[in-house]
């Protein structure tokens, strides 16, 4: 499933902040928080009531999936850049990551 943005502090279109309210606005618990979205806007989200790594969906009646257990190596090493083209510091915000899981 590719990852297309993980979000940052920056005031721009990748702003974390943003993408919460993003996320409250499509009917998220509040316990879920944003860290970064994947093909068709979905959310990849932690919860501050339980530990993991979720995917939050739209559109659907259940619209919670646990992807891992908990933030360790696993999530992280799941990330690997797709890297059609060598990267330039000008094209780091647009690099995309691909879990495999």
């Amino acid at each position: 499933m590719p990852l297309d943005s993980l979000w940052g502090i920056e005031d721009r279109n990748l702003n974390i902040v943003k993408a919460n309210h993003e996320l409250e606005n499509i009917g998220s618990s509040s316990d879920m928080y944003s860290i970064g979205r994947c093909f068709g806007g979905h959310h990849i989200c932690l919860s501050s009531l339980h530990f993991g790594v979720y995917l939050f969906t739209n559109g659907i009646e259940e619209p919670l999936f646990k992807l891992f257990d908990n933030v360790d190596n696993n999530f992280f090493n799941s990330l690997e850049v797709e890297q059609e083209e060598p990267i330039d510091p000008a094209r780091i915000a647009a690099i995309k990551a691909d879990l495999r899981f």
